[in-house]
């Protein structure tokens, strides 16, 4: 007899993917280690947005954004994605991963005659992954320890960065990237979770460019329902990479955020996968070389599995 087990999840968090270490946004919250489950399916679309007038340059100083372009106009970054994302177990721990990330950036620039504006919409980097999964739940003063390592490849789907100051890249510029990410948690009171993520990226030259390689690491905690359906998490997140834009050629940027992620979930023991609605918000609050968005939004999704 075959059953079909279907669940939709309106996800709070914004999980983080493959095309995510970028010098003008905060990186999304980074995965929770998988379930095991063979043929566990999950698709979800993450929307976020965010704008800001100011950057902090090579000393870490804030300055107005103007500088960074070399204008004297006042000048305004928005940033809008969509990220469209699949995952699929084929084992109890090994499942694949795919991504489609699209931007729109955009950079409006005001004087007391006219505002003009700079910028492009488009794909950004696709990513295929592979991972291994592991919960382990064998545990005697805490309730589980749960460990995903994952490989991954981005692919230059995404439109370059051009000559002008405000043409930004959509993706790695052009570049094919290699990943390794590491997550791992562990719970303990039946509602606290403690976990770490590890990240890092190397981009495979092209033409006369040479390797360039990109870092992440995290910390998160977690309140899992605790007042009825309502979690909280609160993660902090170091990004350091290469600025690829033609105004900062050949700089790297460091880069301190937060994620914070409210949401009410309505599972219930005998319904395991409810939905769950929520609010995100992914901020910088230190670094060097990089634009000051706040990133808002939410993410919404679908749980399948298939029993034969």
């Amino acid at each position: 007899m075959k059953q079909l087990l279907f669940a939709l999840l309106f996800y709070t968090g914004a999980l983080q993917g493959f095309d995510t270490l970028h010098f003008f946004r905060p990186p999304p919250l980074f995965n929770e280690p998988r379930f095991e489950h063979k043929g566990l399916i999950s698709t979800f679309t993450n929307i976020s947005h965010g704008s800001t007038s100011c950057y902090n340059n090579s000393c870490g100083d804030t300055a107005p954004l103007s500088h960074f372009l070399g204008n004297k106009e006042m000048t305004v970054f928005h940033i809008s994605e969509v990220v469209f994302d699949y995952c699929h177990n084929i084992t109890d721990h090994i499942f694949v991963h795919a991504e489609l990330p699209l931007r729109h950036l955009r950079f409006t620039t005001h004087t007391p005659d006219r505002i003009g504006c700079c910028g492009h919409t488009g794909s950004g980097d696709i990513g295929l992954g592979l991972g291994y999964t592991i919960n382990y739940e064998d545990t005697e003063y805490i309730d589980f320890i749960d460990a995903t390592a994952q490989l991954s490849s981005t692919w230059p789907t995404s439109s370059k960065a051009g000559p002008a100051r405000c043409d930004l890249p959509l993706g790695y510029n052009g570049c094919t990237g290699m990943s390794l990410d590491v997550d791992s948690s562990v719970g303990i009171y039946d509602w606290l979770t403690f976990g770490a993520h590890g990240k890092i990226l190397v981009l495979l030259p092209h033409h006369k460019q040479e390797i360039q390689d990109f870092v992440g690491a995290g910390l998160f905690t977690k309140a899992d329902h605790m007042i009825f359906g309502f979690s909280f998490t609160f993660a902090y997140q170091y990004s350091h990479g290469l600025v690829q834009a033609v105004t900062a050629h050949g700089k790297f940027f460091s880069m301190h955020s937060i994620n914070i992620v409210l949401d009410y979930d309505f599972a219930t023991q005998s319904r395991p996968h409810g939905p769950t609605v929520g609010f995100t918000l992914q901020k910088i609050v230190g670094g060097k070389n990089v634009f000051l968005p706040t990133m808002k939004g939410g993410l919404a999704g679908v749980y399948m599995t298939w029993h034969f």
